[in-house]
C-alpha cells in the first residue's frame, strides 16, 4: 500500500517544473506545521526557494536528479543570480543541526 507521501510525489512529476506544494510536516495542540515543498532544481525553482527559506520559511527542493540536489546541498550553484550563492549557504547553515 502506498503512503500519502508517495502518492504526492508520484502526482506531483505530472506536473511542469517548477511546482510548489505545502504538505504537513506535524500536528499538534497549537496546529499544523506546514512546510514548502519546491519541485524543480532549475534556475525559477533554485530561485523560489532560496527566497522563500530566506524569509524563514521551511523549504524542501525534490527533484528527478539527485546529482543537482546533491550540488545544492553542498552549495554549488549551477547559475548565476545575485546573492543567491550566498543566500543558499546561509540558509543551509542555519538548517543543519
Amino acid at each position: 500500500m502506498k503512503s500519502r507521501f508517495d502518492c504526492l510525489v508520484e502526482s506531483i512529476l505530472l506536473v511542469p517544473s517548477p511546482a510548489i506544494f505545502l504538505y504537513p510536516v506535524s500536528v499538534s495542540e497549537k496546529g499544523t506545521v506546514m512546510q514548502i515543498g519546491v519541485y524543480g532544481s532549475g534556475y525559477l525553482a533554485t530561485v523560489m526557494s532560496a527566497c522563500l527559506a530566506d524569509l524563514g520559511t521551511p523549504v524542501t527542493c525534490f527533484d528527478t536528479d539527485a546529482d543537482a540536489i546533491l550540488a545544492l546541498a553542498q552549495g554549488a550553484v549551477p547559475f548565476y543570480e545575485k546573492n543567491l550563492a550566498e543566500i543558499i549557504r546561509r540558509r543551509k547553515s542555519l538548517a543543519v543541526k
